[in-house]
């Protein structure tokens, strides 16, 4: 069995300049990542409350968007994983960032 975890935003609105997934990759127990550049299309029909589909664009158009997972033998490899992606930002806003993941 394997286990995800999601690394969301911090931003509401702007783009993902960096994504550092290295550290991620070499967390005990994680056995694959994946971020906008290699996730496939869904091929599923995006519908519902958003026409959104997750991990497919670069842009950040909401606060908490999906911007990389992290997937591992175990919940806590995967939390412990995705707490370790450090994301760059290019926002639309002069603001400051808090740094800092919580795994739900």
């Amino acid at each position: 069995m394997a286990y995800a975890a999601l690394v969301t935003g911090v931003i509401a609105r702007g783009k993902v300049a960096t994504l550092e997934l290295e550290s991620a990759r070499r967390t005990k127990g994680v056995l694959s990542y994946g971020d906008f550049e290699g996730v496939s299309p869904p091929s599923f029909r995006v519908g519902g409350a958003s026409s959104l589909a997750p991990l497919q664009q670069q842009e950040i158009v909401h606060d908490g968007q999906i911007i990389a997972l992290v997937v591992a033998d175990t919940f806590e490899a995967a939390c412990d994983g995705a707490e370790r992606v450090i994301a760059g930002y290019a926002s639309h806003y002069d603001i400051q960032f808090l740094r800092g993941a919580e795994c739900r």
